[in-house]
């Protein structure tokens, strides 16, 4: 897929397999490297924990997710990722969010 910039905004995964059956395309797409995950404007509807949790051990899991990061070319919600830790780093407090939401 030739997909470089995808923005996703108040998305739900009401399944633990929609979750990751969203992870598993996100990191099919070696090109992306600009993702906004953003809670919708209207509702405030923010993606899950189990969409963070699934995304976290992906991405921490596979080398092949998220090639871009590993190039230093990579934002997540707008703030450049240097490398794999800051992401999952990143992915971390957007989990944590949720948590105390």
């Amino acid at each position: 897929m030739q997909v470089q910039t995808l923005g996703l905004h108040g998305l739900q995964c009401p399944t633990p397999a929609s979750a990751h059956y969203l992870v598993k395309v996100l990191c099919s797409m070696p090109n992306l490297t600009d993702l906004t995950l953003a809670r919708e404007a209207y509702t405030g509807e923010v993606f899950n924990e189990e969409f963070y949790s699934a995304l976290k051990a992906k991405a921490s899991s596979i080398q092949g997710c998220f090639p871009q990061i590993r190039k230093g070319n990579f934002r997540l919600n707008g703030d450049a990722q240097d490398d794999l830790n800051s992401f999952l780093d990143t992915l971390t407090c957007l989990q944590r969010s949720v948590q105390y939401m």
